[in-house]
């Protein structure tokens, strides 16, 4: 609750540039100066609050302004636009406070974003590379229903013959392969393997070679998958 409450003061009252208002080897003030203002207060003392007397703000005089985290309690600038701001005890990472007018409030649309990840397979590496005799599972990515996934691959054709290849695969949440491709020698470099999720959960890459060469019985790689995460998760959806 604590994290959407800040990132729904990011995008509602947060904006323009930052002016510092206040600063002592215990706490910081500082004032985003773009639409309403915002005045934010942060106390690193986990045994008392912290009281900064005469803060400037930008807000103008007689300004009533609320603390939108619900840590303190409503203040008022004065005659010359200045608070005495009050900043709570950080227990629990709770020392601090973000003050703007009273009565602001809406909703905003989190955007969809698309995130890429890169995966390297070699001997010397946690990821192995492309196994001669076995699949190997490079990677599984935890992907959103209708959201496309994309695997670039990138590999070593040292000393290949025209069968030599790898696989690679996907498989989805219930361990079905939903995706297959051959990469050979004429292959080009970063061709990619994807699929549309049908359902939430997670989607696994593995990956295998065959009829590779004894100067390269294990070809390296480099797999860069993107994908969408969904933007809730249920308690309990990750082991």
């Amino acid at each position: 609750a604590g994290i959407n409450n800040l990132i729904w003061i990011h995008e509602k009252l947060a904006s323009g540039t930052t002016t510092q208002r206040y600063k002592n080897n215990l706490v910081f003030v500082y004032e985003r100066t773009g639409g309403s203002h915002l005045l934010v207060g942060l106390n690193n003392n986990t045994g008392f609050n912290y009281v900064a007397n005469n803060v400037q703000t930008g807000f103008g005089n007689n300004v009533q302004l609320h603390d939108y985290t619900g840590h303190s309690p409503d203040i008022w600038t004065n005659g010359s636009g200045q608070v005495n701001l009050n900043m709570p005890v950080a227990t629990n990472g709770a020392g601090y406070c973000c003050y703007a007018p009273t009565g602001l409030g809406g909703s905003f649309t989190a955007p969809w974003n698309t995130t890429t990840q890169e995966y390297d397979g070699a001997q010397d590496l946690d990821i192995k590379p492309a196994d001669n005799t076995a699949l190997v599972q490079v990677s599984r990515v935890w992907a959103a229903q209708s959201k496309a996934i994309s695997g670039a691959l990138t590999f070593d054709t040292t000393n290949w013959t025209a069968s030599t290849h790898i696989y690679l695969e996907i498989d989805d949440t219930n361990g079905a392969v939903v995706a297959t491709k051959n990469y050979y020698n004429s292959t080009v470099q970063g061709a990619t393997l994807g699929t549309t999720p049908t359902a939430t959960g997670f989607y696994t890459y593995k990956i295998r070679s065959y009829s590779t060469p004894a100067g390269n019985l294990k070809p390296i790689y480099q797999l860069k998958i993107t994908y969408t995460a969904p933007q809730t998760l249920a308690n309990g959806a990750l082991p």
